[in-house]
């Protein structure tokens, strides 16, 4: 969904489908969503560092807008009575 520097926010929607090369109905919901946060880390100084320039250029080229349900926070689990 976008990046920065140092930052990768992306989401996975998965859809049910018959066989592996079906795409699904255009009016078909997905049945599970993730959402995830990614750093580059740099394993020998032990932090994050920003991405190579190019991987950045193809970061950007691949951004869309987010879907509505991102964004929103975990709820407790179990919720609280």
């Amino acid at each position: 969904m976008g990046a920065d520097a140092k930052k990768l926010r992306f989401v996975h929607e998965m859809y049910v489908a018959g066989a592996s090369d079906d795409v699904p109905e255009p009016e078909a919901g997905p049945v599970a969503t993730s959402e995830l946060p990614a750093l580059p880390v740099d394993q020998r100084a032990g932090r994050a560092v920003p991405f190579p320039d190019a991987v950045r250029e193809r970061l950007d080229g691949l951004a869309q807008e987010a879907p509505e349900w991102a964004g929103r926070s975990i709820a407790e689990v179990p919720a609280p009575r």
